[in-house]
């Protein structure tokens, strides 16, 4: 998420931190932002994994969201950061997923190439925006 408050200049959200502690368990994605030039909500999911690199797991569990509408039942939740033209957008489709995770000693073009393969990627491409944000260890 501070990659893209701080580097694409998108709207900070602390709706995961100020929910978190209320709710136990998987109940949806682990950030939120939105592209304030496109009024796009953009629902994000990072993932770790110290032995390996962890697009394969943040893809999967953004598909499975997806699949359940966790993405649409966050978005009254957002009501109050994020803009009413934004929200109706996502409740109408129009909408982005952030892919963070961490990656470990492969190289760049190897992993696009595995991440555009990837069965769940495809799933997303009809979205208005896709980010993907590697943090190298």
């Amino acid at each position: 998420r501070e990659s893209l408050i701080s580097q694409m200049n998108y709207l900070h959200i602390p709706l995961s931190e100020l929910l978190g502690m209320k709710i136990s368990g998987n109940p949806g994605f682990d950030f939120h932002s939105q592209n304030n030039e496109k009024d796009t909500v953009i629902f994000g999911e990072a993932k770790y994994n110290s032995r390996q690199s962890a697009y394969s797991t943040a893809i999967t569990q953004i598909s499975e969201f997806i699949d359940d509408k966790k993405d649409i039942m966050q978005i009254a939740d957002l009501k109050p950061f994020c803009t009413s033209e934004a929200l109706t957008r996502a409740n109408d489709g129009f909408k982005g997923f952030a892919i963070a995770f961490s990656a470990k000693s492969t190289p760049s073009d190897k992993m696009i190439t595995s991440i555009l393969s990837h069965t769940d990627f495809t799933k997303l491409l009809p979205f208005e925006e896709i980010i993907i944000v590697a943090v190298n260890l």
